[in-house]
């Protein structure tokens, strides 16, 4: 539909088509962001997350970092956070972590953390 209108797609990713079209830039980067959020997750993820449990979680570094975020958390009055529902954290995080430029939000669901 965007080639037929002679819209390409380094159009849409100018920071002036937010502002000279509004509509089309959210039209077109919601329904990106949507079928980013609605594709599965790739099988490297599972790869990761396997590396992460074998090799960082049980490690003795890895349990000194999660007793060290425990007794934080235990200290911190006043300063919780009501994460939604999706994004909840789970436990605390050990040796281990991932950077990502990704907005599918996948490895929320796969690192618990």
């Amino acid at each position: 539909a965007y080639r037929r209108e002679g819209i390409r797609y380094a159009d849409l990713c100018r920071p002036s088509c937010m502002l000279t079209a509004p509509d089309l830039f959210y039209g077109f980067w919601c329904a990106c962001h949507d079928a980013y959020r609605d594709a599965k997750p790739h099988e490297g993820y599972q790869i990761l997350r396997d590396w992460r449990d074998m090799r960082f979680s049980e490690s003795a570094i890895g349990r000194l970092i999660q007793a060290q975020h425990s007794r934080e958390s235990e200290c911190s009055v006043g300063q919780e956070y009501e994460a939604p529902d999706t994004y909840k954290q789970i436990g605390h995080p050990g040796a281990f972590f991932a950077v990502t430029s990704n907005l599918d939000a996948h490895h929320l669901q796969w690192f618990e953390a």
